[in-house]
């Protein structure tokens, strides 16, 4: 019988199960698809039958995926037309992603979106551990159980020693966003254990990645430092310098910890990551070479069709090639996306980030804790997928719509303390979030 004490449960059953979904995707954000894709179907089902019992679908969700769906639509058209060989990849990264994330956006409530950061924080920790493990040459069997090496270049492994070893794990690429999101969510934290716990957490993270030898710890530690600088000119500049003690300290800390670390053979793949450190440092890298010359290709496949584009999953008359299975893909994201739509793709994807941006900004006014954090992950992935292909999987998507999640809970919570359909509760965000909650910024010093 479906009473409304069952519909309270089937609603509410949605938080837990989005935080172990978001859990898993920042393990295994990537393979294993006969468990990924069934995971994000589950999350689009549940999504659904909440939405159900819920009034409406905030604005914001209306306004941010529509538009995107019919823009991943028009161009996997255009391909399917022209008989692109790879316009499934680009169905799959521009229509299903958005449609799975875009449900459950507009189902978040603030119960869900700290779900949300108490599973970043764990996973966080888990991936972290497994990264120092593998480094350290500890329980590596225990580490390849989850990322078993598949093959020569695929899976968990670690080549070299010491601080110039390389590790490949397949929840390393969840570290570029979820670092910065727990740095900043660490400041908004009550002060005590909480803050503490959380701040550590994210120092973990920071030097998992410095010492797995990629520079996405550099990165997070730049967006990181730079979001709450930004943030930080809200106040005055007393207010500001007091409340912003504890960043400096830990900022400096950090800082102090890169150089020691990033001061050894280290240091060339991590110069990769800017385009003028590594001639300035005297040094010439592969993978620099690959991306050089990914960008010229990219860009003179352009210039053949430079307004409307080839359309997704083309495979362009160049030279340069990431991949003889996937000859569509490649490093270059931004690049590729010139090629793919043209300036007319281009300039619409524009219009559509733009307006939706610029309100997650104008929240961090009265949400700082929710918004600031989710906003400094998004800011690390979009950053990072410019040189690596972190958004071709609907895996590593979490952090791209997590700022969307957080606007559209505080939607509903504007919203008239209403029931759902079936006469259940909303459950508001100050009756029992499954994290100590703070007000926006009360807490950051």
């Amino acid at each position: 019988m479906n009473t409304p004490a069952r519909r309270r449960r089937n609603i509410q059953l949605w938080d837990p199960l989005t935080f172990l979904i978001v859990l898993y995707l920042i393990i295994r954000p990537v393979g294993f698809n006969q468990i990924l894709l069934p995971v994000l179907a589950l999350w689009a089902g549940w999504s659904c039958i909440r939405l159900a019992k819920l009034r409406n679908i905030p604005r914001s969700t209306w306004a941010l995926f529509i538009p995107l769906i019919a823009f991943g639509l028009l161009w996997t058209a255009y391909g399917r037309i022209v008989n692109n060989p790879g316009w499934q990849s680009g169905f799959l990264v521009w229509v299903v992603a958005p449609v799975v994330y875009g449900l459950v956006a507009a189902a978040s409530s603030f119960v869900s979106v700290e779900a949300v950061y108490r599973a970043i924080v764990l996973g966080t920790l888990l991936v972290s551990t497994a990264i120092l493990m593998m480094w350290a040459r500890v329980g590596i069997d225990i580490v390849q159980l989850v990322d078993p090496p598949s093959s020569a270049t695929s899976g968990s492994r670690v080549t070299g020693s010491g601080l110039s070893a390389e590790v490949r794990f397949v929840g390393l690429q969840s570290l570029v966003a979820a670092v910065p999101i727990v740095i900043c969510r660490g400041f908004f934290a009550k002060r005590g254990w909480t803050r503490n716990t959380t701040l550590a957490i994210g120092l973990f993270g920071f030097v998992a990645m410095a010492l797995s030898g990629r520079r996405g710890g550099i990165a997070a530690h730049l967006v990181c430092l730079a979001v709450l600088v930004i943030w930080a000119q809200r106040r005055t500049i007393g207010e500001g310098l007091r409340h912003f003690r504890v960043p400096l300290a830990y900022f400096a800390g950090m800082t102090l910890l890169g150089t020691v670390i990033l001061n050894t053979a280290v240091l060339g793949p991590v110069a990769n990551g800017f385009n003028a450190a590594p001639s300035l440092l005297g040094i010439t890298l592969e993978s620099e070479i690959e991306r050089s010359s990914q960008a010229a290709g990219l860009i003179r496949a352009w210039s053949m069709k430079p307004v409307h584009g080839w359309g997704f999953g083309a495979v362009y008359p160049i030279e340069v090639l990431r991949s003889e299975e996937r000859p569509w893909n490649f490093e270059l994201q931004y690049h590729l996306l010139l090629a793919q739509t043209g300036v007319i793709g281009v300039f619409i994807l524009f219009r559509i980030w733009k307006g939706t941006v610029a309100s997650w900004i104008g929240l961090v006014r009265s949400r700082a804790d929710l918004m600031l954090p989710a906003i400094a992950g998004w800011i690390a992935i979009v950053v990072a997928n410019a040189s690596n292909p972190y958004l071709v999987a609907p895996g590593n998507m979490w952090s791209l719509y997590l700022p969307a999640m957080v606007f559209a809970a505080h939607e509903r919570e504007r919203q008239p303390r209403g029931r759902t359909r079936g006469g259940d509760s909303i459950r508001p965000f100050a009756e029992g979030p499954l994290i100590p909650s703070t007000q926006a910024g009360n807490n950051f010093r």
